[in-house]
Parts: C-alpha cells; structure tokens; sequence
C-alpha cells in the first residue's frame, strides 16, 4: 500500500512539474512576443490593458521561477486566487450597470482557454482559434 502512495505522490509531483513548465513557457512566449511587438506600442485602453496584462503575467513568471521545489508549483496555483480576490476587489468598485462580475467571469474563461492554445498558436502568434 505504501507504494500506492508514493506512486501517487510521484504521478502528482510529475503533473505539477508538467504544469508548472507549460506556465513558464507559455508565459515566457507571452511576455517575448510582447517585446517582439514593441511593447504593444500604441496609445489607448487597449495599449493599457495590455501592458498591464503583460506585467502581471511577468510578476507571475518571475515569482515562479525565483521560487524552488514544490513551492514554484505552489506560488502558482496560489497566484490565480490572489489574482481573482483583486479582480473581484476591482470589479466590486466599477459601476453596476456594466455587469463588472460577468466581465470578470468571461476574461476568466478567456484566460482559462488561452493556457489550453496549442504550442503552434503561441508561435505564430495566434491568440484565438478559428
């Protein structure tokens, strides 16, 4: 039995390891295409939203990856409730009538669907399927 759980155990710490690269490297592609692109260079709410999306994913990154063991695994499965807690904080100050929670809701499943792209959409720069 005991080797049942260490069986699980390592299944665990094997899937973590897997999520934890597939982070590093879909965030690492994120934030270089981001620098390919001039910085998202332009002016607006879109530029804003953007550089602003891009820094937190970079605080992400780089907290991840200046973490060791299991604690890179857990920092990141702890940053996207810290990272809902202040999306609901900020969703909570917006005004009523533009439905702030179900914004919050859609840019989470956008969010969700985007850690699901295939490698070669994260390449070419596809940031949406067809």
């Amino acid at each position: 039995m005991c080797g049942e759980i260490d069986d699980e155990g390592s299944a665990k710490s094997g899937a973590e390891a897997e999520l934890l690269q597939r982070f590093l490297l879909r965030g690492g592609a994120l934030l270089a295409r981001r620098v390919a692109d001039d910085g998202m260079a332009g002016d607006g709410m879109n530029a804003y939203l953007d550089a602003l999306f891009a820094d937190v994913i970079k605080r992400c990154v780089d907290d991840v990856q200046s973490a060791t063991g299991a604690d890179a695994a857990r920092r990141l499965a702890l940053q996207s409730v810290v990272l809902a807690r202040a999306a609901g904080f900020l969703a909570g100050h917006a005004a009523l009538n533009d439905d702030p929670l179900r914004r919050v809701i859609e840019a989470t499943m956008l969010g969700y669907g985007e850690a699901d792209a295939a490698p070669r959409q994260l390449a070419d720069g596809h940031r949406h399927s067809h």
